[in-house]
């Protein structure tokens, strides 16, 4: 059975917007894998960060695979008793920024995530395509592993 997780890395947070609305953190990082640039939303209640910490994150198209013998289980996915922030989302644009680089967009009930990297690691994102964007503080040590 294949993965279900269509992007991974693990991110030192360069900034926190708290300006635009009450709740809600607009964070800056730079992975430590594969050279990407993140803007992401998040709930400021539900999710804390702070400026030079790190996070990890992951973008899945389930939570859940269907195993006919077994019923639902948790498999080929990242574990969900580690992780601290779950959202719910779809990609709605593309942009090219050269031949080897692409920005994706989703929006997660109106929080927004730009992630920016090779097309080689998004290749598997579509439009209009549901994910789920998991993600917890870590270490900054663990970014260097």
């Amino acid at each position: 059975m294949a993965s279900n997780i269509l992007f991974e890395d693990r991110f030192v947070i360069s900034s926190v917007d708290n300006s635009k609305f009450e709740k809600v953190s607009r964070i800056k990082a730079k992975s430590t894998g594969y050279d990407a640039e993140l803007i992401l939303d998040v709930h400021s209640e539900l999710f804390k960060v702070e400026e030079k910490k790190a996070i990890y994150l992951a973008l899945q198209d389930k939570l859940l695979n269907r195993n006919d013998e077994k019923g639902w289980e948790q498999n080929e996915n990242v574990p969900l008793n580690n992780i601290d922030y779950i959202m719910s989302g779809r990609i709605f644009k593309f942009e090219e920024l050269s031949s080897e680089r692409r920005t994706v967009y989703a929006s997660f009930g109106g929080l927004m995530m730009a992630l920016t990297t090779d097309k080689q690691f998004i290749g598997d994102l579509e439009i209009d395509m549901k994910i789920y964007l998991l993600t917890k503080n870590i270490d900054i040590e663990r970014t260097r592993e």
